[in-house]
């Protein structure tokens, strides 16, 4: 599903990390996704790369989320009651969502194949658990 895609970084898709964090944040000690989640948080960190892509194609943490929900709701309305749903997604829109609907800390990276498990109650949303990857689901 074309919504649930990974952020959009624009300009900045594939470099190198490290570097790209320390130029935008213009921070001492800040050059990683985490740090500036910690320092600042993930929709300011997004917003800086939206605002720094010279071609102006990075997602601002605002359309990501509204692209992103656009396909939550669809598969909402699709779903039965009591249907249980598996979404494989990316490390950046689970950081998101779990950032939008708990209030975990989202600076720990998304483990490759960990589960977070969400749970609709009809009016919003619980996050169960994120980056699971030993406990029992």
């Amino acid at each position: 599903m074309k919504a649930l895609r990974e952020l959009n970084f624009g300009y900045f898709e594939g470099t190198d990390e490290n570097q790209l964090w320390q130029e935008l944040s213009g921070e001492a000690g800040v050059n990683s996704f985490e740090q500036m989640i910690i320092k600042h948080s993930i929709e300011q960190a997004e917003d800086r790369v939206a605002s720094a892509d010279p071609y102006k194609d990075a997602e601002t943490s605002d359309e990501f989320w509204k692209r992103f929900s656009a396909g939550i709701q669809e598969i909402i309305d699709q779903a039965a009651d009591d249907d249980q749903i598996l979404i494989s997604t990316h490390g950046t829109a689970i950081r998101n969502l779990v950032a939008r609907w708990s209030d975990l800390p989202v600076y720990v990276p998304t483990i490759n194949g960990s589960i977070t498990k969400v749970t609709w109650t009809g009016s919003r949303f619980l996050v169960d658990y994120f980056n699971n990857v030993s406990e029992p689901v």
